[in-house]
């Protein structure tokens, strides 16, 4: 009879062994697979907003700061068409809208009522990573 009891005991002992290994098995594979998931999403996110950005060249000359105006010249010297300037000064943002704004075109840019202290970045709208930054002469 105790012989019988021990067998007893060692099957369900080897039950719930066993469940207690699926259900680790499944939560380890669960895990693994929201985190391979997850990593995979991230890097295509990140990848699409560099392979976009690379593909955006442009640059400010006739940069002028008088009486609280700010006043550039851009031009998009290659790459895609971008409609909207994000202008970054005293941490905050400003976004300009470019019409049209195709490669070999350039347009000027006039900025009313901006307070810079002595410098500014610019990029396209998403691109803040691949800012150019500009010093200005202050002039009152």
């Amino acid at each position: 009879m105790a012989e019988q009891g021990n067998r007893v005991t060692r099957v369900i002992m080897t039950i719930l062994l066993t469940v207690v290994f699926i259900v680790l098995i499944i939560y380890i594979g669960a895990t693994l697979s929201n985190t391979f998931r997850s990593s995979k999403r991230y890097a295509q996110q990140k990848t699409q907003e560099t392979l976009k950005c690379n593909d955006y060249s442009f640059l400010l000359s006739d940069i002028t700061y008088e009486n609280s105006t700010l006043s550039f010249t851009i031009e998009n010297v290659a790459g895609e068409k971008f409609d909207e300037l994000i202008i970054n000064y005293n941490n905050k943002e400003k976004t300009i809208n470019l019409n049209n704004f195709y490669t070999g075109t350039e347009q000027k840019v006039i900025i009313s009522n901006i307070n810079i202290t002595n410098k500014f970045s610019v990029y396209p709208k998403g691109c803040k990573n691949y800012n150019k930054t500009y010093n200005i002469n202050i002039t009152q």
